[in-house]
């Protein structure tokens, strides 16, 4: 029994923590979003802090966040093989959203520079990849986080927790690169 309650708490460990990085990605998404609508209503937007933003989304989803869903995501369709193309979508998805993130990365890069900017196709640009995202998170919370909780045995967590990557959120975690400091003062501002 003891072993049931080991697996049961990093259960809530594992899930708590990727809800935990949906929540985090969505208040950056949600002040960038104002930074694009900013930009759109003809005010200057923080090209910096906003590239900084991107960093953060792009660099944490990409080495630990995605990679730990998907280590989850391919035990849930080897359970029940009925998911597989939700599944699937979702992981297009997730390289869809780098691509998209990529491509955003470089337009505000421009902007820092202080390059000549087409202010609609920015916002646009922003505007997609953050709704993209948020309904992509929307999917995961709804439809297969809950399925996670719900199928999962002592033995799935047993195999996920050999193959999760281990990171401090680098914008909300104890030990901050100095690059986040400004980002992070603008987000507890409100």
């Amino acid at each position: 029994m003891v072993r049931d309650e080991q697996w049961g708490v990093f259960r809530h460990a594992a899930l708590d923590r990727l809800y935990l990085d949906h929540d985090n990605a969505a208040r950056v998404l949600r002040w960038m979003g104002t930074e694009f609508d900013r930009l759109r209503a003809g005010n200057e937007a923080d090209f910096q802090l906003i590239g900084d933003a991107m960093a953060y989304i792009l660099d944490y989803a990409e080495l630990f966040h995605h990679p730990n869903e998907d280590v989850m995501f391919a035990r849930l369709e080897a359970r029940d093989a009925s998911l597989a193309d939700l599944l699937a979508e979702l992981a297009r998805e997730h390289v869809e959203l780098a691509e998209q993130g990529a491509e955003l990365r470089l337009v505000v890069a421009g902007g820092e520079r202080a390059c000549e900017l087409d202010v609609d196709m920015v916002s646009n640009l922003g505007q997609a990849y953050t709704v993209s995202f948020h309904r992509h998170m929307d999917v995961e919370e709804g439809s297969v986080l809950p399925l996670v909780d719900q199928i999962f045995e002592s033995a799935d967590w047993q195999a996920v927790a050999r193959r999760l990557v281990h990171m401090d959120d680098p914008l909300f975690g104890r030990r901050m690169p100095s690059r986040f400091r400004a980002l992070r003062g603008r987000l507890q501002q409100g």
